[in-house]
């Protein structure tokens, strides 16, 4: 099975695939170039500016044999648009998408865990015919896992 953050990843994904702007065009964890058929676009990362995960060893109440960790995963949502007159506009829209969608719960097998928007930025990248916009909406996740079961979500 893969490790906790791999799978919420996916499941956020799966959140975000078929919005109405950005279609099937959903991206885990790309940071090569897109090309124009593939604008717009998102792009789905467990990783913040800082790369970090934040965890915190829980010993109280823990009644089970390894220790258990709260973790706070940093989920970065990049969306991608080639710059146009109204780019603005439509990094609003992509934004927009993301929100609604980001409101349902995220689920895992049983499990289900929160995500709470943490910050959203723009900016454009790129020269010239290749320019493009860039609206990132960065999640912090909350989960649990045993300390020898990481891939488990308590």
């Amino acid at each position: 099975m893969a490790h906790a953050r791999k799978q919420i990843r996916d499941a956020v994904v799966a959140l975000v695939t078929d919005l109405e702007t950005t279609g099937r065009n959903v991206f885990p964890s790309r940071v090569y170039s897109l090309a124009d058929e593939e604008l717009p676009s998102l792009s789905v990362f467990t990783v913040d500016a800082n790369n970090d995960e934040v965890v915190t060893k829980v010993t109280l109440g823990n009644t089970t044999k390894f220790p258990l960790f709260w973790r706070e995963c940093p989920v970065l949502i990049e969306g991608h648009a080639k710059v146009s007159e109204d780019i603005d506009d439509v990094l609003d829209q992509i934004s927009l998408e993301i929100e609604v969608s980001m409101s349902n719960p995220i689920t895992i097998g049983e499990r289900t865990v929160t995500a709470k928007l943490r910050s959203t930025a723009k900016e454009l990248s790129g020269e010239g015919e290749d320019q493009i916009g860039v609206v990132r909406l960065l999640y912090i996740v909350t989960y649990v896992t045993a300390e020898n079961t990481p891939d488990v979500l308590e």
